[in-house]
């Protein structure tokens, strides 16, 4: 007698078929992520680049606290054009706080100014009766806020981001400020 029962099939081969079919799909979604990936990051790195090209074709690259020696000629046209230094300084350091000229800082030997939009606080050094410094934090980044007491209580603070030299700044006028007292 014969078994008329359809014979059963083994589900061996259709199980490796779509195991096969999708490790395939993993493997070209794996590459084509990498390659969309690569694409984006190197979108991203020339976007930083144009960036950064413009700014330094704008301004100069005239970023955080500068010494004369390493501002832009436009940067020390625009001290001098502004009566930012006058006869006789030396200039010390510089600070553009948006790097676009609208809130300067300049350290003289004998001075501090600070310019914002277009109004110019001018401290003598030898007026100045004590500077006091301390941090605080803006938006994940370190901020060096300096206060200057001059003549009777009056005040001038100077908010420098730390990565912009905020301490080199802070050491600066802390020795030009005992020079000009004579206490150095």
């Amino acid at each position: 007698m014969e078994n008329n029962m359809p014979k059963e099939r083994s589900a061996l081969p259709w199980l490796i078929g779509c195991g096969g079919f999708v490790l395939l799909l993993c493997v070209v979604s794996v590459v084509l992520f990498v390659m969309y990936f690569s694409v984006i990051t190197d979108s991203f790195s020339q976007s930083f680049q144009d960036f950064d090209a413009m700014v330094d074709e704008d301004w100069g690259g005239d970023w955080g606290v500068l010494a004369p020696n390493e501002m832009s000629d436009d940067a020390l046209a625009f001290v001098e054009d502004e009566g930012l230094v006058q006869d006789g300084e030396t200039l010390l350091a510089y600070y553009d706080k948006y790097e676009d000229r609208s809130e300067v800082a300049v350290l003289t030997e004998q001075a501090l100014r600070y310019q914002r939009q277009g109004r110019i606080t001018d401290v003598p050094l030898e007026k100045v009766n004590k500077i006091k410094h301390h941090e605080r934090e803006d938006w994940g980044e370190i901020v060096d806020v300096i206060l200057i007491q001059y003549d009777g209580g009056q005040q001038m603070k100077v908010e420098i981001l730390e990565s912009e030299g905020g301490v080199t700044f802070h050491k600066m006028l802390t020795d030009a400020w005992k020079e000009a007292k004579g206490q150095k």
